[in-house]
């Protein structure tokens, strides 16, 4: 089961250290990422991350929408399935609607075959 971990200004070192904790070889590639989010945190979004397998997770709550990231692998062997369904189940657990952004479009065939019901909105969303 993921759980996410909140993002502010303050925490970001110690949320990438959490989040490569037992994988230290991924630490300068999350802190990268996890780093160009805080960045923005000034526009008023909620980050949270949450690390399963060899994906990072992303979700968003931009003051009205969850939205996750589509995952982000972290290693050639990364399966994005086993993500998917993960972040499946939080948003039935949290009762809020499956919104990704960032979906490369080689992935939007896979979250079609994944999920009965599907829309794309635009280049990039």
């Amino acid at each position: 089961m993921i759980s996410f971990s909140e993002l502010n200004a303050n925490n970001e070192e110690s949320l990438v250290c959490r989040l490569s904790e037992g994988r230290e070889e991924l630490y300068d590639e999350i802190f990268e990422i996890v780093s160009s989010f805080s960045d923005s945190l000034g526009e008023g979004a909620d980050f949270a991350f949450c690390r399963f397998e060899d994906l990072l997770l992303v979700r968003i709550y931009d003051g009205e929408n969850y939205v996750f990231v589509y995952p982000i692998a972290l290693s050639d062997e990364a399966r994005d399935t086993d993500a998917l369904e993960q972040i499946r189940l939080y948003a039935v657990r949290e009762e809020i609607p499956l919104l990704f952004c960032d979906v490369p479009p080689e992935a939007l065939a896979v979250l079609e075959d994944f999920f009965r019901y599907t829309e794309a909105y635009g280049e990039g969303d």
